[in-house]
């Protein structure tokens, strides 16, 4: 992503994902159940000087309503205005990470409700 005057922002590597999930069968009935924490790394230059990051989501759930998800925004220097600049602009792309933890969960239903094919 473009930043406005002189500079770059990416989100460069998934950094962690930890938690738990399962698919059971009950009463013929398919059920899905994940809780995970997920951590990216983000860096970037702002007029020339290096910028960076991480961007977390605490809570990826199947019970989490789509636009509910907490999006929390670090960077390695919370002084520094080149940061700032970065961040201010990530920021921007919440929405974009929102749709896809929804087409996340909706692709997981998807898969979790078909029968796999037998060979």
């Amino acid at each position: 992503q473009k930043v406005p005057d002189k500079g770059w922002v990416k989100v460069t590597k998934l950094e962690k994902c930890e938690g738990e999930a399962s698919v059971s069968n009950r009463k013929g009935k398919r059920i899905i159940a994940y809780e995970l924490k997920v951590t990216f790394k983000w860096e970037g230059s702002v007029d020339y000087d290096e910028v960076g990051g991480e961007i977390e989501l605490p809570y990826v759930s199947e019970d989490v309503e789509d636009s509910a998800y907490e999006i929390k925004w670090t960077m390695k220097d919370a002084k520094d205005d080149s940061h700032k600049a970065a961040l201010r602009h990530l920021k921007k792309e919440e929405p974009k990470i929102k749709a896809a933890l929804k087409t996340f969960t909706k692709e997981i239903y998807d898969k979790g409700q078909k029968p796999p094919e037998l060979s």
